[in-house]
Parts: structure tokens; sequence; C-alpha cells
């Protein structure tokens, strides 16, 4: 399944400061985070761990650097650097220093880049990898980290709808496929013939077979996907019970923990309903 982590420096006392790993995930749309703590003192990974465990929080993966992050200087120049490209009293009358800082300007990002590299890409060794209830894992490659935030997901969101589509199973579908979907609703709604969709490349032909199709929500050449089964059984409850506020809450469970189902996919869902 498609998923999407949010990756979001924060200064260590700002990290232990936190009270709930709800202000994460209130305001902004994310599948989980990847924190990366950024501080000029060594810290003990035991007391970032337990920190952790207390947010109690699948979602959340700690990037701590095994040595602390001396690059401020490095960050000060650079600001320096950028405060005097946007001077332009001070490049007027130093035009032979333009180029200079810009290539001044480079060095240092390349120095920094360096640094965060080193200190926040697993694969480099440079630091631990926390989670509030796994081992410890040992990442050597960039594949190995896609896996292990994949596996993580994997289990927090243990029924979610398997659609095989990387640009509908998202939050916001767009483009083409926006319409391509509502083109889908549209002839589900008015009972038209959809064996057109069953085959071809068009958009309308690949939403209808990635999210009905494949699923098992029509036709019978594949059977009913879990994840989808449990969406429809929310969709029926709301259905029997008919209150605005009720959907919205059937709507929030779908795409909560266990289920985990992207905005657009629970559109398709809910309009898919009228198939049977």
């Amino acid at each position: 399944m498609t998923r999407y982590f949010r990756y979001e420096f924060i200064e260590y006392e700002d990290f232990l400061s936190i009270g709930s790993a709800k202000v994460f995930f209130e305001h902004r749309f994310s599948d989980g985070y990847i924190l990366a703590i950024v501080t000029a003192d060594k810290v003990e990974k035991e007391k970032v761990l337990r920190h952790l465990r207390e947010l109690g929080d699948e979602r959340i993966i700690v990037l701590l650097p095994k040595e602390e992050f001396l690059s401020e200087w490095a960050l000060l120049r650079l600001a320096a650097v950028r405060s005097l490209a946007k001077d332009e009293h001070f490049i007027e009358e130093n035009k032979a220093l333009r180029q200079e800082l810009d290539l001044y300007e480079e060095d240092i990002r390349y120095e920094v880049n360096e640094r965060l590299k080193r200190d926040f890409m697993p694969e480099n060794g440079g630091c631990y990898v926390l989670h509030t209830s796994r081992k410890e894992p040992h990442i050597r490659t960039g594949m190995e980290f896609n896996r292990y935030l994949s596996q993580i997901c994997e289990d927090y969101y243990s029924l979610a709808p398997r659609i095989n589509h990387e640009l509908l199973n998202i939050q916001n579908v767009q483009g083409q496929y926006l319409k391509a979907r509502n083109d889908v609703v549209r002839a589900i709604l008015d009972g038209k013939d959809l064996e057109e969709y069953e085959r071809g490349s068009s958009p309308q032909a690949m939403v209808y077979r990635a999210a009905f199709l494949r699923t098992g929500l029509a036709g019978e050449e594949f059977p009913l996907d879990g994840g989808c089964r449990k969406i429809m059984e929310e969709i029926e409850d709301f259905f029997v019970k008919a209150s605005g506020y009720l959907f919205r809450c059937s709507m929030n469970a779908c795409r909560a923990k266990i289920m985990g189902c992207e905005k657009v996919c629970f559109r398709c869902f809910l309009r898919g309903n009228f198939i049977c």
C-alpha cells in the first residue's frame, strides 16, 4: 500500500516537551512521522526512547544522531551569506563579490548537507532508528529503511484496502484521475453498463479496475478484499443509522488505525455501495 510519512526536524528539548502524539496528526495529514532530532549536545538514547514510549504512537519513528550536531557555525555562515546576497546596497558596492558569495554559499550547503546525510540517513549508520515497540533495526540501505516503514504501516493499518494504483490511493486525487473517478462514480449511480471499463488503458478503466474489480467489489473474478469488506460494513452501518454526524464519524473511523482508508478511496467505496 502507498503510505506517506512526514519528515520533520525537531530540537531535543522540544521533543521531550511534547505531551501527546496527537499534536502531529491533528492538523496535517500523514500516515506517520519521522522525527529527526537536532541537538548540539550528546543525548542519552534511553531517555529519548523512554519519552517515545510515553507518547505511545506506533506511527512515529525517531532518528537520533550518534554524535552531536556540530554544524551550527556553518548554518550561521550560510545565513550571513544569504543576507549579504539580498542586500542590494552591499552588492552594488561590491559587484565582484557576488559570484564569490554564490560559490561560498554552495560550499557551505555542501558541508551542511553532507553532515545531514551522515546524521539522518539511517543507511549511513550515523543515527539510531527508534520506535515505541519495535526492536532497533540494522539499516544498511535506503531500500531496507523503506521496507521498515512499510512494515510499520502494514501492522498499524492491518485492514487497509488494497488499492494498487498510486494516483488513486492518495489523500486528494487530481488531474485526469479526478475526472475519471467522477465518471466511474456517475456511471455506477446511473446504473450504466460498466463492461467497457473492464479493459483498455483509459483513466476511467484503470480507476474502475483498481478500486472495484481487483478489490472484489464488482464482478466475480477476484475475491472481496478484507479491508474493503470492513469499509463497506462501516458504510452500511451509516446507512442504517442515517445521520450526518455519524457519517463523519464513519469516514474518520475508516481512515483511522486498522483500516487506514484514504479519503479518495472511501468516496469510491461509498458510491460503490450502490452497485450491490
